[in-house]
């Protein structure tokens, strides 16, 4: 989930996003994994119009649903972005950034933004592509 489309508005405590996390953790490193994988971005507005709209439905008591956005976007195409808003992010290949791990001169701040990257690795891990639909 990520801020309202309106505004970017979201949540008080942005500690505890996931994405946010994420971006804090690529501006610390300045630098990012060489991955093909994408990210879902779904704005908190639209997520919460449709977990409301699913809770009035009867069929769906009792089921599981993700909401996802149907237009993902590239891993290397986000990091595009924040460099064009002129983030210093360099894309390191994969063992290259897990060498980053062994760095003993990375501050503590940077070892703990390492550690906040490491959800991305387990997803693209586990990657397989989502089935959209608005069926339910």
């Amino acid at each position: 989930l990520v801020g309202r489309t309106q505004d970017g508005k979201f949540q008080q405590n942005i500690e505890g996003n996931a994405f946010y996390r994420l971006i804090k953790a690529l501006f610390l490193l300045q630098k990012a994994p060489d991955l093909s994988t994408y990210i879902d971005l779904v704005p908190i507005d639209f997520g919460s119009k449709a977990i409301v709209g699913l809770a009035c439905i009867e069929q769906s008591k009792g089921e599981t649903f993700h909401i996802c956005n149907p237009i993902q976007l590239e891993w290397k195409q986000f990091i595009s972005h924040l460099q064009q808003t002129g983030y210093l992010i360099d894309i390191v290949k994969g063992t290259e950034f897990m060498n980053l791990f062994t760095n003993h001169t990375l501050t503590e701040e940077q070892m703990h933004a390492l550690e906040m990257l490491l959800p991305v690795f387990e997803e693209t891990d586990q990657y397989v592509e989502a089935i959209i639909t608005s069926q339910h």
